[in-house]
């Protein structure tokens, strides 16, 4: 199986001007369907949130550098 770097471009550059609302709507679907990992993150998920946008956009800004 090969990656499509052109598709982890188009999903980063379609997702970026959502800013941290792609990671909300991820962490909430997460915590819904798989409860018992809750615990295992911060009750504040702000800068989780953040994190963890910035580090999509980041791989894929620069996934064929």
């Amino acid at each position: 199986m090969s990656i499509n770097i052109q598709l982890i471009q188009s999903s980063g550059a379609a997702v970026k001007d959502l800013g941290v609302q792609v990671a909300e709507h991820f962490y909430n679907y997460m915590f819904t369907h798989f409860p018992e990992v809750r615990k295992m993150f911060p009750g504040d998920m702000t800068e989780q949130r953040i994190r963890l946008f910035n580090s999509v956009i980041l791989i894929a800004t620069t996934i064929d550098i």
